[in-house]
């Protein structure tokens, strides 16, 4: 019950993102935007992260080649194992994430006349924790590790506490207080 919750609430705060900035995102997909839902239901939380794949991988098709191939299988891998730096929880709070998936999404939404293929990257973390984030800080480094990445627009629930915040670069700090 606990996890059917905390998708909910995270499919609903990524809805809320792609809705706040609609006049700044006219089109889901932009390049070196990404969207970022966090929520918690006391210890345990859930990290959807969506982004596109050009900020991620540094190109959209499909991998064509073993090169690309290469870049994709290091850059997921990059995000799974560094997603503790990526998202830095306070260390009294002693979490742990895990990967429930990390995938390329293809989106051939392109103009009828350039048939670009778009794709995101989608990753969705488990995360659990000794005690409660609210009161603690949450410190965000993406840029650090994906240096394209210009903006991420993120949502983050924790218990009734609701923040927002767009970050700009690594070492942004979210304080999770009333």
């Amino acid at each position: 019950m606990k996890n059917s919750i905390l998708v909910f609430v995270s499919a609903s705060l990524m809805v809320q993102v792609s809705s706040a900035k609609m006049t700044r995102l006219k089109h889901a997909h932009h390049h070196g935007s990404a969207k970022l839902g966090m929520a918690f239901d006391d210890k345990n939380g859930r990290l959807d992260f969506k982004v596109s794949a050009d900020s991620i991988l540094g190109f959209e098709n499909a991998p064509k080649n073993e090169r690309q191939r290469n870049i994709q299988i290091s850059q997921f891998a990059l995000l799974e194992n560094k997603i503790s730096e990526m998202v830095v929880m306070a260390p009294e709070l002693a979490c742990t994430f895990t990967k429930e998936k990390i995938e390329r999404e293809a989106d051939a939404g392109g103009s009828k006349k350039s048939k670009a293929e778009h794709s995101d990257v989608v990753a969705v973390f488990n995360i659990g924790c000794n005690k409660s984030p609210v009161g603690s800080k949450i410190t965000f480094n993406f840029q650090k590790f994906f240096p394209k990445l210009n903006d991420i627009d993120a949502a983050i629930v924790a218990g009734d506490l609701q923040k927002s915040l767009e970050i700009k670069k690594s070492g942004t700090i979210l304080e999770l207080a009333k």
